[in-house]
């Protein structure tokens, strides 16, 4: 095992900080056999590098539950490339433990999105990392209020997870500190769609006045995410 680790080792992703590297924890696990085999039949010594249970989840013996990785775009790509080889069944967000379905050699598994080491590993083997512009956990929040109010909702297509139809309503999810009116326009939104902003940190001033006045011309709804709540009432109720 050892041996096929170290000369296969430019296959596993890696990062320049060790805790986002599937290398390292490989590295860890070569030194793990290389002290488990030091230290073999003696009693005395105590071993220092524990098993690294990252490296089941790296080759899929066994999902770990780790953070969500931050990119939702990442994982668009990754749900694209698994289209075109037709082994995709399909994504589970907004729940607490989200998910998507792998078809591997017919049988279908399921690949949680918080088992970090095999989807790093995943992005790596396809080409998949992207730059984050929509953070995954706020987008999984914001579903998942959809959810809890028992609102159904839909991906437009399968590899945009930005995009849902609510109560019949084409929603789009954002993540900028303050959507300015010139991204606004580089959106250039649908007559009639929802904007969320899922960026929430500084509340309301996270649309500016310019923009809320050009969507009022282009007959476009913005929403802070503090508005999101009470939007998705109104549908529930059929106000909207």
């Amino acid at each position: 095992i050892k041996t096929l680790l170290i000369c296969n080792r430019n296959l596993f992703q890696n990062n320049a900080q060790k805790v986002y590297s599937n290398l390292e924890c490989v590295y860890t696990f070569i030194m793990h056999i290389d002290e488990f085999e030091a230290t073999r039949g003696d009693d005395e010594k105590v071993r220092q590098v524990l098993f690294p249970e990252k490296i089941n989840s790296i080759f899929g013996i066994s999902p770990i539950s780790d953070s969500l990785m931050p990119t939702t775009e990442s994982l668009e790509a990754l749900i694209s490339v698994l289209i075109e080889q037709g082994r995709y069944g399909g994504i589970f967000l907004g729940i607490k433990h989200p998910y998507f379905i792998l078809i591997d050699e017919g049988k279908r598994k399921k690949i949680f999105l918080d088992d970090t080491p095999q989807l790093r590993q995943m992005y790596f083997d396809y080409g998949c990392f992207r730059k984050c512009r929509v953070r995954l956990e706020c987008l999984n929040y914001a579903l998942i209020q959809i959810r809890s109010r028992n609102v159904r909702f839909d991906f437009i297509t399968a590899d945009n997870l930005r995009e849902i139809r609510v109560g019949g309503i084409k929603m789009v999810f954002i993540y900028e500190y303050c959507l300015s009116n010139a991204e606004l326009h580089r959106i250039c939104p649908e007559k009639g769609c929802v904007i969320v902003n899922l960026h929430n940190w500084n509340g309301d001033s996270c649309i500016s006045d310019e923009a809320y006045k050009t969507a009022e011309k282009m007959n476009v709804t913005l929403l802070t995410m503090g508005k999101f709540y009470g939007y998705i009432d109104e549908i529930k109720a059929g106000n909207i």
